[in-house]
């Protein structure tokens, strides 16, 4: 696991960290990907800091999540924190794509930290989130942590405990029951908070609006992580008896949840593109949620409405079930298996489609509300903080060349490694013919020192034979042997 990270950050969000105002720093789900859930998680987080009044708000995203020169400027608008920080696993020149972006210098008055909500407390990704926030916390020497909104999949929990037995955060909020089972298996007891998005997704509900009405509503997914891949019949036996259902006979309005250009995700759009004639709707609407968690104050004069809802987005149901809409959600592996008991999904989709049922969340709002309650006044409560942390720059020669979200492509990328094998190859085929080569000379060499060793033999032999006689020879004999050493020289 990275131990280190390097820090980001545009010229205005430079001038706030260096300002004397508390800040507090933002971590979770969402670094930037373009996510439905994770922005409202992350954008709910925010209104609620800033409702508290006493911070100013410092978002974490990913340097390997920026698509373009004018992100950085982007979201700090969309989702109205005071200053983002990109953070890398590695020392990064940004020169060449002309990005707005430099090294932090400094960071004064870190107060606290917030881990807010998310599904990745878990082998995949729970390793690379709290890295950086291990990191954050250790760096800039942050007294005040809080955590809230995690599913906490087994069997990761131990690593979970671990990092509270280390950075003993203030308060430690799960979204459902499993995850608070679990830690508590573990030997720690964390609260309930349930999902961090739920004031974001109960105020886009109404502003927007959603409701329950004719129709469908269908979300897909297939990326790896889902486990929804097309080996798997089931999927499209399941949009079998969707498109044949009573609801769809009024429409589909199929739900995309990602605006991300990377080839690893397959989310709706990208779905009905890999099932080419196997998806078995021809006539649909598409609605882009991401826009709507952007930037909801530009929402058009238009609703969602539905019978019911199919979805492999946890966030997706739970923001249909919480507008009233009953909505069933695929789980094919354990991390979404976690994700239907939390939302209530008992049921298997034929007994849904003859019998929709619909979550009742009331209670998880109650809690929810003590919650927050809990959490703001713990806040407010905790200790100022008065300090700047230096950071440390790395050297220009250790600096990785900075590309852009999705480039390259993987097309590019099957390209490059192509010609890096015709490469290879070339230098191997080279570097044989450089080895016969000098195998070649070598063998020669060898032979000429046999023959100059069997020479020498020769003439020591000899000179040994004369050493043996009377010295009345040796004279005329050592003049032969010499005339035969002579003899023997020119011959060669």
């Amino acid at each position: 696991m990275t131990s280190r990270f390097y820090l980001y950050a545009d010229a205005q969000s430079i001038a706030l960290l260096e300002e004397p105002a508390e800040k507090i720093l933002l971590v979770g789900s969402d670094f930037g990907y373009g996510n439905f859930g994770d922005i409202l998680q992350h954008t709910n987080s925010i209104s609620f800091h800033h409702g508290l009044g006493r911070f100013r708000t410092v978002s974490i995203m990913a340097a390997n999540a920026i698509g373009d020169c004018n992100f950085p400027d982007f979201v700090r608008t969309a989702y109205g924190c005071d200053a983002v920080v990109f953070v890398s696993e590695f020392p990064l020149d940004l020169a060449g794509e002309k990005l707005p972006l430099k090294p932090i210098p400094s960071i004064r008055n870190a107060s606290a930290l917030h881990l807010y909500g998310g599904g990745f407390l878990n082998d995949k990704w729970g390793d690379f989130v709290l890295g950086i926030t291990e990191y954050l916390l250790r760096t800039l020497r942050i007294s005040t942590y809080a955590v809230s909104g995690q599913q906490v999949t087994r069997p990761y929990e131990s690593r979970v405990v671990q990092h509270v037995d280390s950075f003993r955060p203030i308060l430690f909020g799960v979204r459902d029951s499993l995850s608070q089972q679990w830690l508590d298996e573990a030997g720690y007891r964390a609260d309930f908070s349930f999902d961090d998005a739920v004031e974001s997704m109960l105020s886009l509900s109404v502003r927007f609006p959603v409701r329950q009405g004719e129709g469908l509503l269908l979300h897909l997914n297939v990326s790896d992580y889902t486990d929804n891949g097309f080996d798997n019949t089931t999927l499209l036996a399941e949009l079998e008896m969707l498109a044949t259902h009573g609801s769809s006979w009024h429409g589909a309005t199929v739900l995309q949840a990602y605006a991300d250009q990377r080839g690893e995700v397959s989310d709706s759009r990208e779905t009905i593109k890999l099932l080419e004639r196997a998806f078995p709707f021809y006539d649909y609407r598409l609605m882009e949620l991401t826009a709507l968690a952007y930037q909801p104050v530009k929402i058009l004069q238009t609703s969602l409405h539905g019978e019911l809802g199919y979805s492999c987005s946890y966030h997706v149901a739970l923001w249909l079930q919480l507008a009233g809409i009953p909505c069933w959600l695929r789980g094919s592996n354990s991390f979404y298996q976690q994700k239907t008991t939390a939302l209530q999904v008992h049921q298997d989709l034929n007994s849904f489609l003859s019998d929709p049922y619909l979550a009742d969340h009331s209670t998880n709002l109650e809690r929810r509300a003590q919650w927050q309650e809990a959490l703001g006044k713990v806040l407010l409560d905790a200790p100022e903080s008065s300090f700047v942390c230096e950071l440390s720059q790395p050297e220009k020669s250790t600096r990785l060349l900075f590309r852009f979200k999705g480039t390259p492509t993987l097309l590019h990328r099957a390209e490059a490694a192509e010609a890096l094998l015709q490469k290879c190859d070339a230098e191997q085929r080279g570097l044989r013919e450089q080895n016969m080569a000098l195998n070649a000379q070598l063998t020669e060499v060898g032979a000429m020192a046999h023959e100059y060793r069997l020479h020498a033999e020769d003439v020591q032999q000899l000179h040994s034979l004369l050493a043996s006689k009377s010295w009345k020879i040796t004279r005329p004999l050592r003049a032969i042997s010499s005339a035969f050493s002579r003899f023997i020289g020119k011959d060669n």
